[in-house]
């Protein structure tokens, strides 16, 4: 009798139920880990935490499904757990600004975030003057937002390829 013939692959996209419910539950674990590293002051963890997430999404999504995962789509389930997480993050950070938007509470936010992480005084003042120039503060905000689409979707895509490789079929 041959040997038989392993599970074909499926292709990980957004019209594949279980890489998008994956994806998005790997994508809420990867924001509560960053939130509690940032709250516990261990902000530099966010790589790890993304990397983890990535391979975390390979993991889970083999396990349901019981199929193996090439190196691609471990890179593609990654990227989609990237563009969640990136979309978890952008809901919660545009909550945050639109409540303290109104208020003088922004400005004493950042000046407490900039007196724990030990940036010069004059970052305030920097900041202030930011602020109030609508066009440069709306394009930082872009900036920041693009970097962190960036951020977040290379290193889970990064950690989803690792996570396939690692769980490749030895040959």
């Amino acid at each position: 009798m041959p040997p038989s013939a392993p599970p074909e692959q499926e292709r990980i996209t957004f019209h594949n139920r279980a890489a998008v419910r994956v994806g998005f539950l790997a994508a809420a674990v990867v924001q509560l880990a960053s939130t509690l590293s940032a709250a516990a002051g261990a902000s530099f963890l966010l790589p790890l935490v993304l990397l983890a997430g990535g391979f975390y999404a390979v993991v889970l999504y083999s396990r349901r499904t019981g199929l193996p995962i090439s190196i691609q789509n471990g890179a593609r389930m990654g990227w989609m757990t990237g563009i969640f997480s990136f979309v978890i993050m952008t809901v919660f950070f545009t909550a945050g600004i639109a409540m303290l938007a109104g208020s003088d509470e922004l400005m004493k936010a950042y000046k407490e975030s900039a007196a724990s992480l030990g940036l010069p005084a004059d970052a305030s003042a920097q900041f202030e003057k930011l602020a109030n120039d609508p066009a440069a503060f709306a394009t930082s905000i872009v900036l920041g937002l693009v970097f962190q689409f960036v951020l977040l979707t290379l290193l889970c895509s990064m950690g989803g390829a690792l996570g396939a490789k690692m769980r490749a079929p030895k040959s």
